[in-house]
């Protein structure tokens, strides 16, 4: 997390959770920006984490004093005009809240989950990344004048035809469809249309599917089982693990902070 977003952090910390060391009713004058957060830091330092190196001394002067100013401003008025504007604290919370979380999750599986492990994983479960390919046959049905474009004469005049293409019927000798070859993979592909495919065996047809172009029957001629290779999986097993691995930090903290 970058300084100026840690200082942040801290300020509406001390806002929301009372660090401050009192609110005076008048003016501060003179209030160091360091003593504000306890912090022993040169403006040098600050220009350094800011990635300042590039800029002039009065340039980096002016930063820090800018930053400085603005954050004594944004004090005073928490502390004052402020001080009891709940819409502003709850603003203020809920950045407090996402930010600190997220960076530590961040960090987190930044240094929990590793190349080498995401490799790891995907070596000791290669079955789970074993996908089929089927080779089919589309047989592609429109509404025509004689059908009136009824859906449901559509659909039964397809169930007739899947019925005569299992009985053996040659495709080239069926009227007012088309017919085309077509590879599927279940990885990339309609679930609907792979969920048929999986229950039925080469030679059979599926049930009859509706797209936007009138209704589709699929013809299974073959079925190849492939292997995703690590490059190809590897963000979606990194992603898994992640998931995994926040949620069981999350829960630990909040174990450990909720009472």
């Amino acid at each position: 997390m970058s300084f100026c977003k840690w200082l942040v952090l801290l300020a509406i910390y001390c806002f929301l959770f009372g660090c401050s060391k009192g609110v005076d009713e008048t003016p501060p004058v003179n209030k160091s920006f360091v003593n504000i957060f306890d912090l022993d830091i040169t403006k040098d330092e600050y220009a350094s984490i800011k990635q300042f190196s590039d800029r002039s001394d009065d340039r980096k002067n002016a930063a820090f004093k800018s930053f400085s100013d603005r954050y004594e401003m944004a004090t005073y008025l928490m502390n004052h005009d402020l001080k009891e504007n709940n819409e502003i604290r709850l603003k203020l919370a809920e950045f407090f809240q996402r930010e600190v979380i997220n960076d530590h999750l961040n960090n987190f599986l930044a240094e929990k989950i590793s190349d080498e492990m995401v490799l790891e994983h995907y070596e000791k479960n290669k079955e789970q990344f074993i996908y089929n390919e089927y080779t089919v046959t589309v047989i592609g049905l429109r509404g025509t004048p004689s059908l009136s474009n009824d859906e449901l004469k559509l659909e039964q005049t397809a169930k007739n035809i899947s019925e005569q293409i299992v009985s053996g019927l040659d495709l080239n000798t069926i009227k007012d469809v088309y017919i085309s070859d077509q590879v599927i993979r279940e990885s990339n592909t309609n679930s609907k249309i792979v969920e048929q495919l999986r229950r039925i065996d080469v030679g059979g047809v599926t049930e009859p599917i509706k797209t936007r172009v009138g209704v589709k029957l699929y013809r299974l001629d073959g079925v190849n089982e492939l292997e995703h290779s690590f490059e190809e999986i590897k963000s979606k097993i990194r992603y898994t693990m992640e998931q995994e691995a926040r949620s069981a930090e999350f829960d630990r903290l909040l174990k450990l902070s909720v009472r």
